[in-house]
């Protein structure tokens, strides 16, 4: 066989056995050590494939026995196509984010004005329905923007105008959004061969008395790994991922804006026990969405996406607590009880318990993270360490000793400032995508 002769349509001739080998058919085909023969079909490679051309002319190889390559090469391309073009849409976003913060003071001032609407819409079941669905997890993607400007807890009118507040946020976030609901073509066909070889294999397994056994499963799964032809399709779960990343990062900013309208208003009102719903709301929404990310994450083995998951799930978190604990403060303050010993003690010994808790999910993070590498030598662990002191940890040192300024305020009465300078710039540099996601071609590794 390896010495007949295969004429491509380019018109150039080569034997069987030169085109094998230009095309590796040994990376998929297990090859028989003795007689050089193809036994059987086995697991393609997992890094990103060109299709093989003519050694002379570069012209297409169409012939049928290279199928099973020329195939694989061609998702590749249709892959990196999605990918390039998501890329494009999460590097719009980020430049709307970047103009948005610029005019954060701004946005501040102008929610601080916003007319208020003392008389808020009652609750109703359809309202107490629509919030305890969680689209994001159903459909994975990140909260809906619809979620940000009509909260059941706000008054229509307060909504008009928070959405008009808080429009240059919203622009990004519908690119954002639509970069999550992204999938390729080739996503929805891939799953659906899946599907179909692995009920096949099942059927196989257990109507071939040499094979069936308690758990055909796991052998169903391998055979339909061999037969597929192709790994599972990743760069859309990453890009989706970068976007719940910085989805999560954009409501920290609405967050923000949100309790400058809170501070404009008359303490103890039903205006501000509205708006404090509200962040509140975006506050959990920030936790679940960094939750579902680092999962997705974690099924695409992307294991610096999941490091850099659990920090933001660590920020999201800080945000929540730090909100809710400041909003029992003024509470206390209002009350007439902000100075007395046992409120005091109260708060800040919820304020070093959650900072500790802090402390060891980043310890664990990450181990966690050392360990899902593959570093084989000294220098590869010293790479992956300083890796994730730069990219992790000192990004969350900053929040770390944030706790340590909510506990002087506590105790001082003296003013807090967040810190919401530092964040800008760490929300710029989150919006770098390209530092994160590097080439489009090494989605596989």
């Amino acid at each position: 066989m390896s010495e007949r002769i295969i004429t491509l349509t380019c018109g150039h001739t080569f034997t069987v056995e030169t085109l094998d080998g230009h095309c590796n058919m040994a990376d998929f085909y297990d090859v028989d050590p003795l007689t050089g023969g193809y036994r059987g079909v086995k697991a393609p490679p997992i890094n990103f494939l060109n299709p093989p051309g003519c050694p002379t002319c570069r012209g297409p190889i169409t012939a049928r026995r290279y199928g099973r390559v020329t195939k694989r090469a061609y998702l590749d391309i249709l892959e990196r196509n999605v990918a390039s073009s998501m890329t494009k849409t999460l590097a719009k976003a980020g430049m709307k984010v970047q103009d948005a913060l610029l005019r954060m003071d701004e946005l501040k001032t102008n929610a601080r004005a916003m007319k208020t609407t003392e008389v808020h819409m009652p609750r109703t079941g359809e309202d107490d329905k629509l919030k305890s669905v969680k689209p994001q997890k159903q459909h994975r993607c990140p909260l809906p923007i619809k979620s940000l400007t009509e909260h059941r807890s706000l008054h229509s009118n307060e909504s008009k105008q928070w959405k008009i507040v808080i429009q240059p946020f919203l622009e990004a976030y519908k690119d954002i959004q639509d970069t999550a609901k992204t999938q390729g073509p080739h996503v929805g066909t891939y799953h659906a061969a899946l599907s179909t070889l692995y009920r096949l294999e099942l059927d196989a397994i257990r109507s071939d008395p040499l094979r069936v056994c308690d758990a055909p499963e796991p052998l169903a799964i391998v055979e339909v790994d061999k037969k597929i032809g192709q790994p599972p399709h990743r760069a859309d779960t990453r890009y989706q991922v970068e976007a719940f990343f910085a989805s999560i990062n954009i409501r920290f900013q609405i967050c923000q804006i949100a309790e400058h309208r809170i501070e404009g208003l008359t303490s103890g009102s039903s205006a501000v026990a509205a708006w404090r719903e509200y962040v509140t709301f975006i506050h959990e929404s920030c936790v679940e969405d960094a939750v579902t990310a680092v999962g997705m994450a974690t099924r695409s083995s992307a294991t610096r996406q999941v490091a850099r998951g659990e920090v933001l799930k660590l920020k999201s978190k800080f945000h929540q607590f730090s909100f809710s604990l400041l909003c029992r403060r003024e509470d206390y303050a209002h009350a007439g009880d902000i100075n007395k010993t046992e409120i005091k003690a109260e708060l800040v010994g919820e304020i070093v318990a959650a900072k500790d808790e802090a402390v060891a999910a980043l310890d664990e993070c990450q181990k966690q993270y050392l360990r899902s590498r593959p570093s084989k030598t000294t220098e590869d662990r010293r790479v992956e360490r300083e890796w994730f002191q730069e990219n992790c940890r000192s990004v969350m040192v900053k929040y770390l000793r944030e706790f340590d300024e909510l506990r002087k305020h506590i105790l001082s009465n003296n003013s807090y400032q967040p810190l919401s300078k530092r964040e800008k710039e760490e929300i710029v540099r989150a919006m770098n995508f390209g530092a994160f996601l590097g080439m489009i071609v090494p989605f596989r590794i």
